[in-house]
C-alpha cells in the first residue's frame, strides 16, 4: 500500500468520478483506476462498487477504510506542517466545518487573522448543520470545526454562550411582556430549525416538563421568520442564528434563561497539526476574551 493509493482512493469518493480525481490529481484516468485496482488487490476486497445507475458505490468495507485512510492523509499532513514549521517555513493546509451562525459571525474574523499571519496556508472551508460538522471531524474530513454539540470522540474548545430567544410575531397578545416563561410559549404553534438547535428547544421543554406544539421543521432561518411574520407560529431559536430584528417580528427573552455553547471541535488538541493549534489560538484569543 503507498500513500498515492490511499489519496487517489480519497479523491475518487470526495469528486464521485474518477475522470474528475485524475482531474484533480493530475493523473490520466487510467493511471488511478490502475491505483484503485492494486490498493483492492492487495487488501483483498472491493473498495469501490461501480453502478450504472447510482454512479460510484463505497462497499461496507470501504467506508470502514476511507476513515482509516484519511486519518493517514491527514497524519501525513500534520507530518509536513511540523517540519515546515521547524524550518520556519509555514505552509500546508487547513480544513474547517461550520454551521451557518458560526460562519455570518466569528468564522470571518478568525480566518482574517490566521491569514494574515499564515498567509501560506492553504484554507478550505465546508459548509453544514451541526450533525454534518460532527461527521466531518469523526471522518476525518475537516481538520477542526466550529460546532455546539460535545461529543465523547471530539475535544471541545468552548469559545462563547448564545442565548436562546422566542420569536413572535409583532400582533401576537404576549407582544407586551418584555421577558417570556416557557411556560407561556407550551401550547403556541412552535416552528422549529432543522439546522442543528432543535435539540437544545427539545431539551428545554423536557427540563421544564412541558409538551411542545410542534407545526412545522424548517431549514433556512430566514425561511422561519417569513413564517412567524405571516402568523403561522412562533419558534425559539439562538439570538447569532437570527437577522436583527425586523417589521413583522418581535424577540423576546425566555426565562429560565437557556445558552447555546459555541465553540471549536477536534479530534485531539495535543495531536492537531501547527495550523489547527494556531487556528484555536486566534479564535481564543479573539472569542474568549470577548465573552467574559
Amino acid at each position: 500500500m503507498t500513500i498515492t493509493q490511499f489519496e487517489v482512493f480519497v479523491k475518487v469518493v470526495d469528486t464521485g468520478s474518477f475522470t474528475k480525481a485524475a482531474e484533480e490529481l493530475n493523473m490520466t484516468q487510467s493511471a488511478v483506476s490502475h491505483a484503485i485496482k492494486g490498493l483492492e488487490m492487495e487488501l483483498g476486497v472491493v473498495l469501490i462498487i461501480r453502478d450504472r445507475r447510482r454512479g460510484l458505490q463505497l462497499s461496507g468495507v470501504g467506508k470502514k477504510i476511507l476513515v482509516h485512510a484519511r486519518e493517514i492523509l491527514n497524519r501525513i499532513r500534520h507530518i509536513k506542517q511540523e517540519a515546515t514549521t521547524a524550518s520556519g517555513i509555514n505552509i500546508g493546509s487547513l480544513r474547517i466545518g461550520s454551521f451557518a451562525s458560526a460562519s455570518l459571525h466569528l468564522l470571518p474574523k478568525v480566518i482574517s487573522i490566521f491569514r494574515s499571519q499564515y498567509p501560506n496556508v492553504d484554507i478550505r472551508l465546508f459548509d453544514g448543520a451541526y450533525q454534518e460538522v460532527e461527521e466531518w471531524l469523526l471522518s476525518y474530513v475537516v481538520d477542526i470545526g466550529f460546532s455546539s454539540i460535545t461529543h465523547p470522540d471530539l475535544e471541545f474548545i468552548p469559545l462563547m454562550k448564545d442565548k436562546m430567544v422566542a420569536v413572535l410575531p409583532e400582533s401576537h397578545p404576549l407582544r407586551e411582556r418584555e421577558t417570556l416563561h416557557l411556560t407561556n410559549l407550551e401550547n403556541e404553534p412552535l416552528i422549529k430549525t432543522k439546522a442543528g438547535s432543535e435539540e437544545i428547544v427539545n431539551a428545554m421543554f423536557q427540563k421544564e416538563n412541558l409538551t411542545q406544539n410542534n407545526l412545522f421543521e424548517v431549514q433556512d432561518a430566514g425561511t422561519i421568520i417569513s413564517m412567524v411574520k405571516e402568523g403561522l407560529g412562533i419558534t425559539i431559536a439562538p439570538e447569532l442564528a437570527l437577522p436583527p430584528e425586523s417589521t413583522g417580528v418581535i424577540y423576546r427573552e425566555i426565562k429560565p434563561t437557556v445558552w447555546r455553547e459555541i465553540g471549536l471541535s477536534c479530534p485531539s488538541v495535543k495531536e492537531a497539526s501547527p495550523a489547527v493549534k494556531a487556528f484555536i489560538k486566534i479564535a481564543t484569543e479573539l472569542y474568549r476574551k470577548d465573552s467574559q
